[in-house]
């Protein structure tokens, strides 16, 4: 069962893609608005499953489940371009490879297209091991 269960309405995109990370990734991307959304989430490893009910693609409201790491005991879930700087958002597109390669424990999601959408996303904190003594 999840640890948390998240249901984020009307996420918009611009730019054809919603990224769910911790906060500390858009460091040193500059500041636009800020994220569609923002929650708080104890800081982890966690197994993401997310999907996308109303999306334009199909493959999107199927269940897909992802590595997501929280360092900062924050989530956000937004199209990056009403957070990355407009100065430097070909260079963060550039970097990413338009989202193709992202850093472990970040989530970037093809919508498809633009529009305002239904994010559901249950994190499930990964096990840690303890050292024994």
């Amino acid at each position: 069962m999840a640890d948390h269960m998240f249901v984020f309405p009307d996420t918009g995109v611009d730019a054809g893609f919603i990224v769910i990370a911790d906060p500390s990734f858009y460091e040193g991307w500059g500041t636009k608005h800020g994220p569609t959304h923002s929650v708080d989430v104890e800081n982890g490893d966690y197994i993401a499953e997310w999907t996308i009910p109303d999306g334009w693609l199909e493959e999107n409201r199927k269940p897909t489940e992802q590595p997501l790491k929280i360092t900062s005991g924050r989530l956000w879930v937004s199209d990056p371009c009403y957070i990355v700087g407009d100065d430097k958002w070909m260079r963060y597109l550039k970097r990413y490879k338009c989202h193709d390669e992202m850093p472990e424990g970040v989530i970037a999601i093809n919508t498809g297209g633009d529009g305002g959408f239904t994010v559901r996303l249950n994190l499930t904190k990964r096990a840690t091991k303890r050292m024994e003594r």
